[in-house]
């Protein structure tokens, strides 16, 4: 039932919907900024960074570049990125840490070669999705049992859902490692 309710919230940070005002949150926990947020939403979602904020979470997890904006008036806090920004070298890496990011999550299609080439030369500590991620999200309704590739993977099957068909990573789990 707690991990159920977990979703539900995850739900409804991710699309826009949570009811006003915000539950507090523990210290310890983090926020994750929805990756899609509509013009109109800017500043509702400011608004949620903000009570986030005040309740004491000092942790941000962004995996769009808005949120970056969003989050530049407040001082003390950890930005970690997450998947779609797209982090596969350290290049990438350091430009993420000049812009005062604390650690990334990678590129999912990342090869085992690159992977460990990536935690040998990021400026940053990386990490692998625990959770696997959307490769292709589509608002195309696919019959189930489809399959895509690009020219870095093994194909994906697809996963259908009431508006839209996604194909997933496998990636497995990792925790962050400098």
């Amino acid at each position: 039932p707690e991990e159920k309710g977990r979703a539900l919230l995850a739900f409804f940070r991710d699309y826009g919907c949570l009811p006003e005002p915000l539950p507090p949150l523990p210290e310890t926990e983090e926020y994750a900024i929805p990756g899609f947020c509509a013009e109109g939403d800017l500043e509702k979602e400011k608004m949620r960074i903000r009570t986030a904020y005040d309740h004491g979470v000092r942790r941000f997890r962004a995996s769009s570049w808005y949120a970056f904006d969003l989050l530049k008036e407040l001082s003390g806090i950890e930005i970690v990125t997450a998947f779609p920004i797209p982090a596969g070298n350290s290049a990438a890496a350091g430009q993420l840490q000049k812009m005062g990011v604390a650690g990334m999550e990678t590129d999912p299609e990342l090869t085992p070669e690159e992977w460990a080439a990536l935690q040998m030369h990021s400026p940053l500590p990386v990490r692998r999705s625990a959770e696997p991620v959307p490769v292709l999200v589509t608002r195309l309704r696919l019959p189930a049992g489809n399959w895509c590739c690009s020219v870095r993977t093994s194909p994906r099957e697809s996963a259908n859902h009431a508006f839209f068909t996604r194909f997933m990573t496998t990636v497995p789990n990792a925790s962050l490692v400098s």
